[in-house]
């Protein structure tokens, strides 16, 4: 990605007077900023672009506030949270992003619960379609404000995730760690913190919770074969090709993830993470530098993979061609790997230990 004139294109996208000229003026950014940078400058990038999709999002949560209120619902009922999961909540956008996002809102009088919660619902839905009007497509794990499931009052968000702690089946933990990502994108954010108070208490008072978060962490294996060769796609459109997302990116993003929810970080990003973690002690200080290091290198590869159009809207696939790779991007991505690799094994080591 190139150095990115954040100031011109959040005034391009205040001036968009539409969800069509918005994403027009999105796929004009996603051509400026579409090149490769390396060290610093990739999370100066990374920053920057995400600081864009931020102001997308907005000017759409605008919009659709609009069209409630020409549909005759008015404004919204409280100070409800508009909250970005995933990469989004983590700060880690590509320019080929899809959406995840929920709605939490104060706890309503029983005289209100009903009208807030098809207010909000519709409110979710009208998101929703504003953001795939504008080029970003839902996430096909539909973690959505238009689901019951993701646009609740914080009371029975709280109580959700009693229920999920309860009862760790591998889908229940796998939307704790969702949970882990959020950030709000309105309101003062304090719904938000409350979420994730209560998932680092439920954490903290289960000595199993850690070690079933640990099975989901360790679900994706870095891209080094037993003789630390690179594992690359051997069939399809893929083939040649190594996925930086889900070989590199993810193994790195739920350790780190995991190892924040075990020291009760609010902080949602991976950089930011490993910092406080380091600073902290809960990190040793080499480990810390090697994953600074790991993680600037994937989030230089993965700027750089491949996309395509998916029904009139660009996804990001997270494969990059190995045979585009230069001899300096493969030594640097094994040495990314080997830090990933060894992140599993201290996430082993720590979690066996407190258990």
């Amino acid at each position: 990605m190139s150095v990115i004139d954040v100031k011109y294109w959040e005034s391009a996208v205040r001036d968009a007077s539409s969800p069509q000229l918005l994403r027009q003026a999105r796929e004009q950014f996603h051509d400026a900023a579409n090149c490769g940078q390396t060290g610093d400058a990739v999370l100066e990038a990374v920053v920057s672009v995400n600081r864009i999709h931020d102001a997308i999002i907005k000017r759409c949560l605008h919009w659709s506030e609009q069209q409630m209120e020409r549909e005759g619902w008015g404004s919204p009922p409280s100070a409800y949270e508009f909250v970005l999961l995933g990469s989004a909540g983590r700060r880690e956008q590509t320019l080929w992003s899809d959406q995840d996002n929920g709605i939490v809102y104060p706890p309503p009088s029983a005289a209100e619960a009903e009208h807030c919660e098809k207010y909000y619902l519709r409110l979710g839905s009208v998101i929703v379609d504003t953001l795939n009007a504008v080029g970003y497509p839902p996430c096909e794990g539909n973690v959505l404000a238009r689901e019951p499931l993701w646009c609740k009052p914080v009371n029975q968000w709280l109580e959700l995730l009693n229920q999920w702690a309860g009862d760790p089946t591998w889908e229940h933990v796998r939307y704790m760690l969702i949970v882990a990502d959020l950030r709000s994108l309105t309101g003062s954010g304090a719904l938000t913190a409350c979420l994730k108070e209560k998932l680092f208490q439920c954490v903290n008072h289960d000595q199993e919770l850690p070690g079933r978060m640990l099975y989901n962490a360790l679900r994706h294996k870095v891209l080094l074969n037993i003789f630390g060769g690179f594992v690359k796609e051997s069939y399809g459109e893929a083939a040649g090709s190594i996925d930086i997302k889900y070989g590199a990116y993810i193994p790195l993003v739920n350790g780190i993830r995991l190892l924040s929810i075990t020291a009760g970080l609010m902080e949602p990003s991976t950089m930011g993470r490993i910092s406080h973690l380091t600073e902290q002690g809960l990190l040793p200080d080499p480990m810390g530098a090697s994953l600074t290091a790991a993680f600037q290198t994937v989030l230089d590869l993965r700027s750089r993979s491949q996309y395509k159009m998916v029904d009139d809207a660009y996804e990001g696939t997270g494969m990059v061609e190995f045979g585009q790779l230069t001899k300096e991007d493969k030594e640097a991505l094994k040495q990314a790997l080997k830090t990933g690799d060894a992140l599993q094994k201290y996430l082993r080591k720590q979690i066996s230990a407190s258990r």
